[in-house]
């Protein structure tokens, strides 16, 4: 939820997921951090700024809080064409380098159809000034 309360501008609704399908919310990893303490972490990540591209604390806390299972998985092995994965071990939004190899883990366990190509890079190459 956005807006403004108790001086926080972000917090995360307990037991409501930030995605859906077709109307219908999706399976998600909560987020270990609840209210307020969920905006304190983004200022103290963020440095003050509230800039959400620097809060990789808030989804590295919460997967080694909570245990993953199969029903939070995206089906990658559903997808059909090509598939692009491009991501850098430094992101400062989620741990996009270790989500890249689980999901070329996953594809090469699991049956699909997709032709897929996978690109690691150590740091990332900013397009944008952080």
């Amino acid at each position: 939820m956005q807006g403004n309360k108790d001086g926080c501008k972000e917090w995360p609704i307990e037991g409501e997921s930030t995605l859906s399908w077709h109307g219908k919310p999706l399976d998600y990893m909560p987020f270990v951090y609840k209210h307020p303490d969920y905006w304190k972490v983004i200022e103290q990540e963020t440095k003050g700024t509230g800039n959400m591209l620097c809060s990789r604390k808030l989804f590295d806390d919460s997967e080694k809080a909570y245990n993953l299972t199969e029903k939070e998985m995206i089906k990658v092995e559903n997808i059909c064409g090509k598939l692009c994965l491009i991501g850098a071990d430094d992101d400062t939004l989620w741990n996009t380098g270790k989500y890249i190899r689980r999901i070329d883990e996953r594809l090469k366990k699991t049956p699909h159809k997709c032709d897929y190509e996978v690109l690691v890079y150590k740091i990332r190459h900013s397009f944008c000034v952080p």
